[in-house]
């Protein structure tokens, strides 16, 4: 039985560790991906946080203002007024 702390049993010894954090459930691979998870959703929630807030604003503006109103409708819808003429360049 010679040594406790021989070559062979730290060889052995490393290799259970390392197979203990890497392989397991709730190794160090899955965290891995849970972080990069977590910060994809992170990111997620910043956009759709950005885009909140820019309805919010756009709201806001056709709460208030008629002449963003106006602006919007004559954008998107090509609404003019009764004999105008619109000239696209």
């Amino acid at each position: 039985m010679g040594k406790i702390f021989s070559f062979k049993n730290l060889f052995i010894l490393s290799i259970i560790l390392i197979m203990f954090l890497f392989l397991k459930d709730d190794g160090l691979i899955d965290y891995q991906r849970l972080a990069n998870e977590r910060n994809q959703l992170l990111s997620t929630i910043q956009d759709k946080s950005n885009a909140l807030y820019d309805l919010k604003k756009e709201n806001i503006q056709l709460q208030q203002n008629d002449r963003y109103i106006e602006k919007i409708a004559r954008e998107k819808w090509f609404f003019r007024f009764p004999n105008e003429t619109i000239i696209n360049f």
